[in-house]
């Protein structure tokens, strides 16, 4: 702590350690890898610390030999940065992709031609700047399916078109929202009634 407190400048009155906890780091980034850095794959022993700063709660990850990574900070640069969804998660050999409105679970569209799928992710297969964003009543589930693992993504409110919830509730743009809409208007929609 009085480390922290010195090489940030900051004023020992307005700073509480919360908790702490023991933790073993798979390298030397501590848990919390800046993006694009490389790092020793060293096991390392140290402490995950909840601190609270002036109000607000950031987490440092720790070495036994001072050496600290404030997780708050690398986090918000992290989501920023460079951000491929297919990368991210993993979004290649898709053989189906749903599209269902939340409210009442109903599916839209289930896609499972190889083309339009291909299309679709490659569509998604770039690196964009994301922001973090506000938690929302999503409107829809998007759900990316292989033959080991789907992944849903809550998409589309209201008060945020571009919302996407994954792990995290980001702003990606309209990235995702350019597939719900090509999703939605590629749609037949029956015929009117006699």
């Amino acid at each position: 702590m009085a480390k922290i407190i010195s090489d940030e400048n900051l004023n020992a009155q307005n700073i509480t350690l919360e908790s702490f906890e023991e933790r073993t780091w798979n390298s030397s980034a501590l848990g919390c890898p800046l993006n694009e850095m490389f790092y020793a794959q060293i096991i390392t022993n140290g402490y995950e610390l909840n601190i609270s700063k002036e109000n607000e709660t950031e987490q440092y990850h720790t070495d036994l030999n001072l050496n600290y990574v404030n997780c708050s900070v690398i986090r918000k640069s992290n989501i920023n940065a460079n951000y491929n969804f297919v990368e991210k998660y993993d979004l290649n050999n898709i053989n189906k992709i749903e599209l269902i409105l939340i409210q009442g679970e109903k599916l839209i569209s289930s896609i499972d031609d190889e083309e339009k799928i291909d299309e679709i992710i490659s569509s998604i297969n770039k690196k964009i700047s994301i922001t973090q964003a506000d938690i929302c009543d999503a409107n829809y589930k998007l759900i990316f399916t292989n033959e080991s693992s789907k992944i849903e993504m809550l998409v589309y409110c209201n008060k945020n078109p571009n919302y996407v919830y994954i792990d995290e509730s980001i702003n990606p743009g309209n990235t995702i929202l350019k597939v719900v809409e090509n999703i939605l208007s590629s749609m037949e929609f029956p015929g009117i009634p006699n």
